[in-house]
Order: C-alpha cells, then sequence, then structure tokens
C-alpha cells in the first residue's frame, strides 16, 4: 500500500463522512455506482493523522469497534462497512478495496434512496 501525505488541516476539527455504496456491494467501487452518506463525524485537526490511519481507524470503528462513535453508528442500524464503501475525509475520499484502498478521482454519484442497512444521515431515521 502506498504511503499517503499528512493531510493539511485549516481548522480545529475536519469532517469524516461514510458513504455506502448501494449497487456494488462487496464489489470494488466504480464511478457510477449510487453512493449514500450514512454516518460524518468530526476528528480532531491537531491530531494531524495520515489518511491511512484515519481510514484504518475508521474501518475498525464501524467493523468491530466498540467505543461511543460505533454505538452511535449502530443505532441507527447501519451495516459494517464492506468493500465498494467510501470514507471522505475533508473534500478527498477514498474507496475500500478488497485489499486496501484507493483514493477516488471525481465526484461520487450520490442518492438519498437507501436500503437495507443504508439509510441515508440526511434522511428517515430508523425506529
Amino acid at each position: 500500500m502506498t504511503r499517503r501525505p499528512a493531510l493539511t488541516l485549516d481548522s480545529s476539527t475536519i469532517t469524516v463522512a461514510v458513504w455506502h455504496n448501494t449497487t456494488g456491494m462487496f464489489a470494488a467501487w466504480q464511478p457510477d455506482d449510487a453512493m449514500i452518506k450514512v454516518f460524518a463525524f468530526q476528528i480532531p485537526a491537531e491530531a494531524a493523522r495520515t489518511p491511512d490511519r484515519v481510514l484504518a481507524e475508521t474501518w475498525r470503528i464501524f467493523n468491530v469497534g466498540d467505543d461511543e462513535l460505533a454505538r452511535s453508528y449502530r443505532a441507527r442500524r447501519l451495516r459494517s462497512l464492506s468493500v465498494g464503501d467510501v470514507v471522505a475525509i475533508g473534500e478527498l475520499a477514498w474507496a475500500y478495496n478488497p485489499i486496501g484502498y484507493r483514493q477516488v478521482a471525481g465526484r461520487l454519484t450520490v442518492t438519498d434512496v437507501g436500503v437495507a442497512g443504508s439509510t441515508s444521515l440526511n434522511g428517515p431515521q430508523p425506529t
């Protein structure tokens, strides 16, 4: 896996957004896959984490984590992060591959139409 440069952060926090792939679940992300934003959280800029560390920690939290952030994610009845899902750190995004991840070039194909385990962050919440 290639090392990524440290993020340049201008403010005290940066947003990390989780996007579920509703088209090609468990397959490598493709530019025309429909993506739905399901979760977002802030990380401190002063932590000066590299994208590699943020991506690895995000994968851990939303697959096997048991901290407050993981519990909030699961409370929304969201499925685990999978191959084909995307995590955006600020304005840059990475797609999870069968092994590792790759930076996304261009824009995501965004949808607000969810599927089981992938409900829109901005839409109705599960009851």
